[in-house]
């Protein structure tokens, strides 16, 4: 009798060693698959960084200096060799191209400023003798109409300095320069704005010019 629970207690030591193997075989077995896993993982990543790289230079290579949107319709201002190229397309098909004397381009901007639902595009910047100078265009519908901005005249230009710039103000397009040493303004030196309107004509009307330190 002895010896028969010897023998049960010897298999049921086995039994319980076969399981506690089973066990540890399972879990080496699931850690080398998902290393595998992983290491595959990291492989897919490494392809797909060195594929964004390489596809990097050239993505930064077909993106313009200069882009806006309005609506359905987007502006791009690439500089080529000594000139400006101006391309306008309309839900991605090109409607205009042009091409100006080089520009150092400060912004470009789009706007419906006169409400008609005929987009407007402005660029400016400094040209080759370091004058502010401001391009304008209208989509008529059909082709592109001019637009000139008005210059400063009499007393806006009183005390000039230069370092310009051009945003918009609810529904004013403001030109801003510094200004030095104007007997007619309140603080003499600072900056000044002028706002101007957009008529339906595209003709300009200064509404306010405020000087400012």
């Amino acid at each position: 009798m002895k010896i028969l629970k010897f023998l049960l207690f010897v298999v049921l030591l086995l039994l319980v060693g076969g399981i506690f193997i089973f066990i540890k075989n399972t879990d080496e077995n699931e850690y080398v698959s998902n290393s595998i896993f992983d290491s595959n993982q990291v492989k897919g990543f490494e392809d797909s960084l060195q594929t964004a790289q390489k596809e990097l230079p050239q993505k930064l290579s077909d993106l313009a200096p200069y882009a806006a949107q309005i609506q359905d319709f987007e502006a791009r201002v690439h500089v080529k060799g000594d000139s400006l190229l101006v391309e306008i397309s309309k839900t991605n098909q090109p409607i205009y191209q042009k091409t100006w004397p080089k520009l150092d381009v400060k912004n470009l901007i789009c706007s419906d400023l006169n409400g008609n639902d005929k987009p407007e595009f402005w660029i400016f910047g400094f040209n080759s003798s370091n004058h502010f100078v401001i391009y304008g265009l209208e989509f008529t519908g059909k082709s592109f109409k001019n637009i000139t901005f008005p210059v400063l005249m009499g007393r806006q230009k009183f005390g000039y300095q230069g370092k310009d710039s051009l945003f918009f103000s609810k529904s004013s397009i403001v030109r801003s320069f510094k200004f030095k040493n104007d007997l007619y303004s309140e603080i003499g030196t600072g900056t000044r704005e002028c706002y101007y309107a957009l008529g339906p004509d595209n003709s300009f009307v200064l509404n306010k010019m405020l000087d400012q330190q």
